[in-house]
């Protein structure tokens, strides 16, 4: 942990400026823990020191009242905030759209930006390439497995589509359960949607799948689904822990009764100190080798209110949020990743790895549901949860997900319609429920 010289800021407590003659300016954070609430202090308190005739007032809310706040601030009520942290994907595009935040293109020219974030990130944080936000830390998801465990068994880490359906079949010749399921935390079966889709479809058609401006009918969409069926017919999952939460089903791992778990880097904070050395990552494999690769790397961006425009002091701050001390600082204490590409990422939780596998990506999206309105990825969340209870065929989820489409998003696409065969298959569902 890189803390070294966090206490040369009290020597600047006694030849601070008085408040009366400080430019103050508001941070809106959302910390989900005391230690992401302390470093949002430090940052502060760091700035300050730099610059002592700016005092910057951390506004902390928690997560949720955070959500309400950015919606509450799109409604046009007149919140005091200069700078606002948010989330990549519709959080961040809806604010952009609503034009209650500031293009950050003459900053990232002065400053030279594009020397310090990969072209995947500034796409991220960009609409119509105009950057909006600055990076600030993103974290990987793939696979995590047990490296004692392949070694005793003799595997391999698989790179395609053969060799990982031949890897869960001998893990279920072993009796160990190839792949995690959470039903519990229904969200967490989106991650297998996400990376199907980007593997078969690319980004493009995926971004616009979950963001409802593609319909679920065409055959390459099926095809999605035609192989997640597959890991569901090869006994990858099993669904006695349907009902278990993402953190519940920690202890099947940690005992090797589930052999490997698509997920994100964040629940290596939750593995024990024991055991944590011997968990390995991989990629989501590769199933057509003719696409790029593009990874899920859900990101924290910072971002310059219209308010905060006029503030000499907020886009100082701005630019200090993307330097490499304070990107740092940030990642370090919440461990993520941070997204300035002089980073060094330390090896625990990962993160090294973590670091070079995003660097190399060729695109780089958020999670389902920073992509998708909260209504179309919690119902699409439950009914992944069902389809790998096989409660649905590939053909009735595709009915069920395109006719929650047009439900949710008809102004999108007026054009598109529910196919009468697929009509057809969800009514008998109707019918039976």
């Amino acid at each position: 942990m890189r803390k070294a010289g966090l206490f040369l800021l009290l020597t600047f407590v006694y030849c601070a400026p008085s408040i009366a003659n400080q430019e103050v300016i508001t941070f809106a954070v959302n910390p989900s823990s005391a230690k992401q609430q302390e470093v949002y202090h430090l940052l502060a308190q760091r700035f300050e020191a730099q610059h002592p005739r700016i005092k910057v007032r951390v506004s902390s809310q928690s997560l949720e009242s955070h959500k309400l706040r950015i919606l509450n601030y799109l409604k046009g009520e007149g919140l005091e905030i200069d700078v606002l942290l948010a989330y990549g994907g519709t959080q961040l595009h809806s604010l952009i759209d609503s034009k209650k935040i500031t293009p950050l293109a003459s900053l990232w020219l002065e400053h030279n930006l594009d020397a310090r974030f990969s072209a995947p990130i500034k796409e991220l944080v960009s609409k119509e390439s105009m950057p909006y936000a600055i990076p600030m830390a993103y974290y990987q998801w793939g696979f995590y497995y047990r490296k004692s465990l392949f070694n005793r068994l003799g595997l391999t880490v698989p790179n395609d589509w053969p060799t990982f359906i031949a890897l869960v079949n001998t893990l279920d010749e072993k009796h160990i359960t190839p792949l995690n399921f959470s039903g519990g935390s229904s969200w967490s079966t989106l991650g297998w949607f996400d990376y199907l889709s980007l593997r078969l479809l690319g980004r493009e058609k995926y971004l616009a799948l979950v963001r409802g401006e593609l319909s679920f009918t065409t055959p390459e969409v099926r095809d999605v689904f035609v192989h997640w069926q597959q890991l569901i017919e090869h006994k990858a999952f099993d669904s006695a822990h349907a009902e278990m939460t993402w953190s519940e089903i920690l202890p099947f791992f940690y005992r090797e009764r589930i052999a490997m778990m698509l997920n994100g880097n964040f629940f290596l904070a939750h593995v024990p100190e024991t055991i944590r050395n011997d968990v390995g990552f991989f990629p989501f494999p590769t199933i057509d080798p003719g696409l790029p690769r593009y990874e899920s790397a859900p990101t924290d961006v910072a971002v310059l209110t219209t308010t905060g425009a006029s503030k000499p002091a907020a886009r100082k701050f701005m630019v200090f949020l993307a330097t490499l001390e304070a990107q740092t600082m940030l990642a370090d204490y919440v461990g993520k990743i941070a997204t300035h590409l002089d980073y060094d990422a330390e090896p625990r939780f990962l993160l090294d790895i973590g670091k070079t596998h995003l660097k190399n990506a060729d695109g780089l999206v958020q999670y389902f549901d920073r992509e998708a309105s909260d209504a179309f990825s919690n119902g699409a969340a439950a009914l992944f949860v069902a389809f790998i209870k096989q409660e649905l065929s590939v053909d009735l989820l595709i009915a069920k997900l395109e006719a929650m489409r047009a439900q949710m998003h008809i102004k999108k696409a007026p054009d598109s319609v529910v196919p009468s065969g697929a009509l057809d298959s969800l009514n008998k569902a109707k019918g039976s429920d």
